[in-house]
This record gives structure tokens, C-alpha cells and sequence, in this order.
């Protein structure tokens, strides 16, 4: 027998409250320990600024690399995998570009010098902080859906459009749920790409912004650059949702990255978060 909307309706309320409740608790609002020098000298300047490069330059390269591949195996030996179609080679790019990037990224950060990486990814080991920041995740997660869902209301209030999903869940919804691609490409989406991502947002450009901006300042900013990324067309006026779920989202991630020094921390709060997402998406 399951639970009645009033019920889910005050466990929600109580979920919501408890997070508000640990965020001022635990100084999420206050913004007076920088992540960086603030602000940076010339050098410090110009080392984060090419190490940022290079790190969306690899991400960039990654893609092309793994649509070239796909494309050129698909077309060589196709034949052999005749059950797999449009989407499945897609998740199948999807998932090889992202396996290029994360080892490309581990390689750059391994050749950065050990000031400039205290500055992006600050402690790489741990699995506490891992564990920590999915716990945050989850106890959030009602508190940007709620948020969202808000938005998603009036958008299509005034729209008289329904809600787009966002793409990458529509994306995994493509793909079979009986079969192993599936599986690994949930597993992808929950690990693979807070691991990138967060190396990419919350490592390296948040790094970047911290030495030019105040912290405050900095979180935004990484925060807005983060959300707009997901910006797609597919989406129509999802858009308006999508990207202030994913602003609020980000702010607690960044924070999050300052608090614990890691960026190992946010993606357990990102892993958590696209489980979550998943798991919703698909019952």
C-alpha cells in the first residue's frame, strides 16, 4: 500500500526543511574562505588560464576523436552489429568520448605543477569526501526539484507548452533497458560524467574565476557558465527550468568544492544528484 499525497507532501516539506536547515547550520551562505590567492599574480594568472584551456581543449578534442572512431567503425564493420541502431552508436560515442576526456584530464592534471592543482582540484583521494557530497546530494535534491518544478510551472503557464525533459535523460530513455549498453550507460552518466564535469567546472574554471573574482562572485559565475552549458534547443522552453535547476545545483556544488578542498566532494553530490534524476526518470 503506498503512501498518500499528503504524506509524501509533508516528507517533502520535512526533507526541504531539513536541508535549509543544515545549509545555515553548517555556513553554506557565507562566503569568506577563497578557494585560490584572490587575487592572482600574472603568473598565477596565465598558468590557470592555459591549464583551463587545455582542459576544455581536451574535452573538445575528445568528442571529435570518439565521433570519428564510432563513425569509422560503424561504417567498417556495421554489419556485425546490425540489432544496434542511431541511438545505441550514439551512446556508444557517447560514452567512449567521455572515457577520453577523463583520462585526458588525469593526464593534464598529473603534469600540472603542485600550486596550480591545489588551485583546481585541490585533494584528488578520498572516498569520505566522495561519500560526504552524495549525502549532501540527496538531502539538496528535493530542494532543486521543488525549485525547477516551480519554474517548469509558470514556464509552461504562460508557454502553453508542456515540459521538455532534459536531453541526456531522454537520451538514456532511448536506449533498452535489457540490454548490458544500458547499464553502462547509466553508470556513465552517474559516475563517469560528474567526473569529468567536475573537473572541468568545478576543477579548472572555478579555479581560474577564483583567482580574478570575488568567492562569492566566483561561485556565481562558475554556477551561470555551468547551467548555460546545458542549454539546448530540444529542450524549447525547458530551458528556463532546466538551467535554473542546474544554477541552484551548481551553487551548492561549488560550495561544496570550497568547504572540502576537493572536487571529489562534489562529484559524490553530482553522482547522487544524476542517480536520483535516473531513477525518477525511469520508474
Amino acid at each position: 500500500m503506498g503512501l498518500s499525497p499528503p504524506w509524501i507532501a509533508l516528507g517533502l516539506v520535512i526533507w526541504v526543511l531539513a536541508a535549509i536547515y543544515t545549509a545555515v547550520k553548517q555556513g553554506w551562505f557565507h562566503f569568506s574562505d577563497p578557494q585560490g590567492s584572490f587575487p592572482f599574480s600574472f603568473k598565477q594568472l596565465f598558468g590557470t588560464a592555459l591549464s583551463l584551456s587545455a582542459a576544455f581543449g581536451i574535452y573538445i578534442a575528445s568528442l571529435f576523436l570518439a565521433h570519428f572512431f564510432v563513425a569509422g567503425f560503424e561504417r567498417a564493420f556495421g554489419w556485425l552489429f546490425r540489432s544496434l541502431g542511431t541511438h545505441e552508436w550514439s551512446a556508444v560515442e557517447e560514452i567512449i568520448g567521455l572515457l577520453i576526456t577523463a583520462l585526458g584530464l588525469k593526464f593534464l592534471i598529473s603534469r600540472l605543477p603542485p600550486e596550480y592543482v591545489s588551485v583546481t582540484v585541490g585533494q584528488q583521494t578520498g572516498w569520505k569526501k566522495w561519500v560526504k557530497g552524495a549525502f549532501y546530494g540527496a538531502l539538496f535534491y528535493p530542494l532543486i526539484a521543488i525549485t525547477a518544478s516551480i519554474v517548469s510551472f509558470i514556464t509552461s503557464y504562460y508557454s502553453h507548452q508542456p515540459p521538455t525533459p532534459q536531453v541526456a535523460l531522454t537520451f538514456v530513455s532511448y536506449i533498452d533497458r535489457s540490454s548490458i549498453l544500458f547499464w553502462v550507460l547509466f553508470l556513465t552518466v552517474v559516475f563517469l560524467v560528474p567526473y569529468v564535469e567536475e573537473i572541468l567546472f568545478r576543477g579548472f574554471l572555478q579555479g581560474f574565476l577564483s583567482g580574478v573574482l570575488h568567492p562569492a562572485l566566483t561561485i556565481l559565475g562558475t554556477s551561470f557558465i555551468f547551467s548555460i552549458f546545458h542549454y539546448s534547443p530540444l529542450q524549447k522552453t525547458s530551458n528556463f527550468e532546466i538551467i535554473v535547476g542546474l544554477f541552484m545545483f551548481s551553487l551548492f556544488l561549488s560550495r561544496l568544492r570550497v568547504k572540502e578542498n576537493s572536487v571529489v566532494s562534489s562529484m559524490g553530490m553530482h553522482a547522487a544528484f544524476n542517480a536520483i534524476s535516473l531513477a525518477i526518470f525511469m520508474k
